[in-house]
């Protein structure tokens, strides 16, 4: 799910609200704010690791309860809540030693904002990317690329 809110910068609850039949690869149909959906693509990088998780899930939904339709099922079965992920994100900044810094589903979010910003991505685009209606609506792109936070953003192997 990281890699995901890193990869399109999505928002937690789009992340968390993810039915399997939205994933097309190599895009998704994400439910935003307001019910409004959108499409957006995903990197090479992030079809593999999607692909690569659709499997391993698959085979969680045969050997368990887990929610067949959601596509991030929690360890109960059912959608995965937005207050577990945020405890999930919290442990693994420590467990990375980043310290002095909120760490949230939306600091990913802005740093995919920033990165797209400093490779050239017009405003306009991002707007689209992010789901939001006007240019006003984008967020305060200040999110420092620390050392940190590159290592944190680097692959699973």
């Amino acid at each position: 799910m990281i890699s995901l809110l890193t990869d399109v910068g999505l928002r937690l609850s789009e992340c968390t609200g993810l039915l399997v039949v939205n994933v097309s690869l190599p895009y998704l149909k994400v439910l935003g704010k307001g019910s409004k959906e959108r499409v957006v693509a995903l990197s090479a990088a992030m079809v593999k690791r999607l692909r690569k998780y659709v499997r391993v899930r698959k085979r969680m939904v045969e050997q368990t309860d887990a929610d067949p339709e959601h596509l991030f099922p929690s360890r109960f079965g059912r959608q995965v809540s937005s207050k577990r992920f945020d405890s999930i994100l919290k442990a693994y900044g420590a467990d990375a030693g980043i310290t002095g810094v909120r760490i949230s589903a939306h600091t990913f979010r802005y740093t995919y904002a920033s990165i797209a910003l400093r490779n050239g991505m017009k405003l306009t685009n991002l707007q689209t990317c992010l789901g939001h209606t006007t240019l006003a609506d984008l967020p305060p792109l200040t999110v420092p690329l620390t050392v940190s936070w590159i290592r944190c953003l680097q692959p699973c192997p």
